[in-house]
């Protein structure tokens, strides 16, 4: 049992068969008593990274709709949605000067920045980040978090 925020290139694999998707699965399963937190702006990636995946053939356009209708029904009930609000923008520009990550990245990791940082105080288990993008990953890690790329096994 952990705690973990998962960004939408690792999120994504919960739906779509690719490389680490099976980690994925298993950090989400509500059997494991994980608590998962995303940022509100992951739905909007997941939705056009499963579009995406239609679009490059990697599964029909039938089913990207549904696992997009499925995504959105579930999302929910597997996760705590954190809102980005005014204080986290500004600390991800700061962030995407800082690291020269794109603009989401920047957002994506200062969401965790924000979560966290209650956290500390209360010396609560660390929260790990998952994802499996590599700039982002690399930022992360300069911001002392740990992070899981699932396609690393």
């Amino acid at each position: 049992m952990a705690d973990y925020f998962i960004d939408s290139s690792a999120f994504v694999k919960y739906y779509v068969e690719e490389s680490g998707s099976d980690r994925v699965k298993a950090i989400l399963d509500p059997a494991a008593g994980n608590e998962i937190y995303i940022a509100n702006i992951t739905t909007v990636e997941v939705v056009a990274a499963l579009n995406r995946c239609a679009r490059r053939g990697d599964v029909r356009e039938d089913e990207a709709r549904s696992l997009i209708r499925e995504f959105r029904e579930e999302v929910a009930s597997l996760t705590n949605i954190v809102q980005v609000t005014e204080l986290i923008i500004e600390q991800a520009t700061e962030l995407a000067s800082k690291y020269v990550i794109r603009g989401y990245d920047a957002v994506q990791l200062s969401v965790a920045m924000a979560i966290r940082k209650p956290r500390l105080k209360r010396q609560m288990e660390p929260l790990i980040i998952v994802s499996s993008d590599g700039e982002l990953n690399v930022a992360s890690g300069s911001e002392e978090f740990t992070v899981i790329d699932p396609i690393d096994g």
